[in-house]
């Protein structure tokens, strides 16, 4: 919930796409052994970040990429891509790209109100990073910010893309696919990041620096909103802010204490300097 007004960030829809590529049967064996590294690289990189989220968001959330090693690791998934190395004579990169897109394919059939669905995202995420260390290239999971204040509007986003986003940079996202009980609509609901999600097709109708308003309360995307459209969200905003800060304010100097008289020691997770010159700013 909540709502947010920027300009718009919009995100390549297309992703890595890997043309059909064999190679001899004699190097099927030096395929596989990059497939091995490759997974190995990508399980290890899940649980760092599962780490990482848990520290920042708490460990409901950080097991969701639990569940990304669990993919990387898993056998089903695993078979089906060195089958079709060992008998297809496909590259790794192009047998991870087809047995991936196999299964999200199924996950598309079977419809975004069924519970299997909430893993596509999770599929296209371990894809995108076994690729990532099949090519050499870096696949960290940040989305190309600029610094300045956005609202990322997407196809859609991998829960490694939603985790590192900054909220004082994307104010707000909407993306064409996913559903309520997605891995990103759950993450952006720990972030308090409004968004909305599973909205259909209209990336085609914005471009790059339009004004748009997220109103992840109602599920709404407003592109390039007329003055009295974008005055009132405005006020909205602004009504939602101002109660939000009296809210915190009436708590400032309240002691931290529990109602059974057990003191807690208030601390601050700083991780950039800017960071710190901000909780100063706030007292």
């Amino acid at each position: 919930p909540g709502v947010a007004i920027g300009p718009a960030l919009v995100l390549d829809t297309e992703g890595v796409v890997i043309s059909q590529r064999t190679v001899p049967p004699d190097q099927a064996d030096a395929e596989l052994a990059r497939l091995a590294d490759a997974m190995a690289r990508t399980s290890a990189e899940a649980r760092a970040r599962q780490q990482s989220v848990t520290a920042k968001l708490g460990k409901d959330i950080g097991d969701i990429f639990h569940g990304h090693a669990g993919f990387a690791e898993d056998p089903t998934v695993r078979r089906e891509v060195e089958q079709l190395i060992r008998h297809a004579h496909y590259t790794a990169e192009y047998a991870v790209s087809r047995a991936i897109r196999s299964i999200v394919r199924v996950l598309d059939e079977v419809g975004p109100d069924n519970q299997l669905a909430r893993y596509r995202a999770d599929l296209l995420d371990l894809e995108k990073h076994v690729l990532a260390h099949l090519m050499g290239v870096t696949a960290n999971g940040h989305l190309p910010l600029t610094g300045e204040p956005v609202v990322v509007l997407a196809h859609d986003l991998t829960p490694s893309e939603t985790a590192g986003l900054e909220k004082d940079i994307v104010h707000a996202f909407a993306t064409e696919s996913g559903g309520p009980t997605s891995h990103t609509a759950i993450m952006a609901g720990a972030l308090d990041i409004p968004a909305v999600v599973g909205l259909g097709r209209f990336l085609t109708d914005v471009s790059g620096g339009d004004t748009v308003i997220v109103d992840g309360t109602q599920g709404l995307l407003i592109i390039d909103p007329d003055e009295v459209t974008l005055a009132r969200y405005q006020g909205i905003r602004d009504a939602h802010r101002t109660a939000a800060g009296a809210r915190l304010e009436t708590l400032r100097d309240v002691p931290a204490v529990t109602r059974d008289g057990l003191t807690i020691s208030l601390l601050g997770n700083i991780e950039f300097p800017s960071e710190a010159a901000q909780c100063l700013d706030r007292g």
